[in-house]
């Protein structure tokens, strides 16, 4: 490992008093607050709202082009949604601590709008694509985590290198077993790119 980091790109977006928040703490606060507002809304019946939300390839060629964004926080409560935003939280802290938010920010938004890109693709072929959520995108990050820290011990001391190619490769056959190929190249892309952007940071 040989990226070197400027003090600046390390400090916090701001303090709440002598708290330090960093991005990565408002992303998992977002993603939150959004799957508590998406779940109070279809409680009460109005899951029209949420339509307009999630990516939808038809859609978004009429223009409706918030759905390029708006469709990562789509998400219901589940015991998987909290295992995600805790993952999230965690190897999201390194990374931020590792790139600088900026760059991390960078990553991210890029990591957001990749995936319907590539849906839109398909759409255009042909092929209508919808798409809520962003697991593919918080898979990357530990992608990218993985790319770091490739010998960091896990369960049984399995280095992370090990453990992503297994949960890369286990998430690909689910979505394949679902029929849904084009999820599959939205997830290798998504992790190629974090993994790229880590090398091109310093992290060999």
């Amino acid at each position: 490992m040989s990226a070197v980091i400027r003090a600046s790109e390390e400090e916090p977006l701001f303090h709440l008093g002598e708290i330090p928040v960093r991005l990565i703490t408002l992303l998992v606060a977002l993603h939150s607050a959004a799957m508590i507002a998406v779940s109070l809304v279809m409680a009460s019946g109005h899951t029209g709202w949420i339509d307009l939300l999630i990516y939808n390839s038809s859609a978004v060629a009429h223009g409706q082009i918030w759905r390029l964004v708006t469709y990562a926080f789509v998400a219901v409560p589940s015991v998987w949604f909290l295992f995600e935003m805790l993952m999230l939280w965690y190897f999201g802290r390194e990374v931020e601590n590792g790139l600088g938010w900026k760059r991390f920010a960078i990553l991210y938004a890029g990591l957001i709008v990749l995936g319907p890109l590539l849906l839109q693709a398909f759409g255009y072929a042909g092929i209508p694509q919808t798409f809520a959520g962003a697991k593919e995108v918080n898979f990357a990050i530990f992608a990218a985590f993985a790319a770091m820290h490739p010998g960091a011990q896990f369960f049984f001391g399995v280095a992370a290198r090990w453990v992503f190619l297994g949960l890369l490769a286990i998430s690909s056959l689910q979505r394949l077993a679902d029929h849904k190929p084009a999820e599959v190249v939205v997830l290798l892309c998504s992790s190629l790119l974090a993994i790229l952007l880590m090398r091109r940071a310093g992290y060999e």
